[in-house]
């Protein structure tokens, strides 16, 4: 049986992101349909949600494992070319790529400022 390293690799680095942006849009949503508006950064702060307690740990530990993602993707892209030169997987790159560029969009996006 060949275990594919780099192709599980890219899909976990892919995949991380989406933990982030889920956690972070669905606790935006909700603020919003309690709220009547959209949010904005410290308009209202979020600590002071009654339901901010149920959506912090989630959004943290997601936060915290895309960080760890987002900062081991551009190495892990580079050993792949190095190693793999002539048969790059270029899907699998793609998509890791755009997963992380939508979670960095979302982190400096107005949900978070």
């Amino acid at each position: 049986m060949k275990h594919n390293y780099w192709k599980i690799s890219f899909l976990i680095h892919a995949l991380l992101p989406f933990g982030f942006i889920f956690s972070l849009v669905i606790f935006y949503f909700h603020a919003t349909a309690i709220l009547g508006y959209c949010p904005k950064y410290n308009n209202p702060d979020p600590k002071n949600l009654n339901f901010y307690n149920a959506y912090s740990f989630l959004i943290d530990i997601t936060v915290g494992l895309w960080m760890v993602s987002f900062v081991m993707t551009i190495p892990l892209i580079l050993a792949y070319f190095i190693i793999k030169r002539k048969k790059s997987n270029w899907k699998l790159i793609c998509f890791s790529l755009s997963s992380q560029t939508i979670a960095l969009l979302l982190f400096f996006s107005n949900i978070l400022q």
